[in-house]
């Protein structure tokens, strides 16, 4: 034990010894800390206390400035903003926007997760094709004829997004998206019915749901 010791005192006497256990550095690491010294030999000192200020150039905190800062800036669709701007319920505005991000429970969505059904087929469609979002509100025959009912038409082989578009101008009043958000919630509403209470799925049944809803808006919202 003290020829171990004696040897460990003699290695450690030695100037190289501490540079044994030094990893050299790779050829990029050693450009960043010559970068590194320089900027801290041009640092200049100052008589004045030194003040903390955040990257957008003040010292008070904002949490809008710090998630544009640190998330950056998206270009959305408009659609995302008349969600938030209408008179809406609370509900129905998250229910819009997840139909716009694809994320309502449709049954192509569920078959997508793995969910075990007796048919991924749309129930409101004669052609029993596929119920992803687009078809559910826009593509079926049972959704067109929903939408007709009100006097609102459109090219159904668009994107959801340029659908709203298309209602949006061909529609120009100021409260389009309710009319929009509260007619496909009917046509959800409609569509559940059928599903859980197996209830006929009617176009006056959809739209007595949607005058239903639009009613109740009413007390929302000022007469102009």
């Amino acid at each position: 034990m003290a020829k171990r010791r004696s040897a460990i005192k003699g290695a450690m006497s030695k100037p190289q010894f501490i540079q044994n256990f030094h990893l050299p550095l790779t050829s990029q690491a050693h450009t960043q800390l010559g970068q590194l010294q320089q900027h801290i030999n041009g640092i200049q000192p100052r008589a004045e206390q030194d003040q903390w200020s955040y990257i957008w150039g003040n010292g008070e905190y904002s949490t809008s400035k710090a998630y544009k800062k640190l998330m950056g800036q998206r270009i959305v669709h408009p659609a995302y903003k008349w969600i938030w701007k209408s008179k809406c319920q609370i509900k129905h505005k998250v229910f819009c926007w997840l139909l716009f991000k694809d994320r309502i429970s449709t049954r192509d969505l569920l078959r997508w997760k793995n969910m075990n059904l007796d048919s991924y087929a749309c129930e409101l469609c004669i052609l029993q094709r596929r119920e992803p979002s687009a078809h559910l509100f826009f593509r079926c025959n049972f959704a067109r004829a929903c939408w007709n009912s009100i006097g609102v038409r459109f090219t159904p082989t668009r994107s959801i997004l340029r659908i709203i578009k298309q209602i949006k101008q061909s529609l120009a009043k100021p409260f389009f998206m309710e009319i929009i958000i509260l007619l496909m919630w009917s046509i959800w509403a409609t569509r559940n019915d059928w599903m859980f209470n197996v209830a006929d799925p009617t176009i006056q049944k959809c739209k007595a749901t949607f005058v239903l809803e639009f009613g109740l808006l009413q007390h929302r919202t000022c007469p102009s």
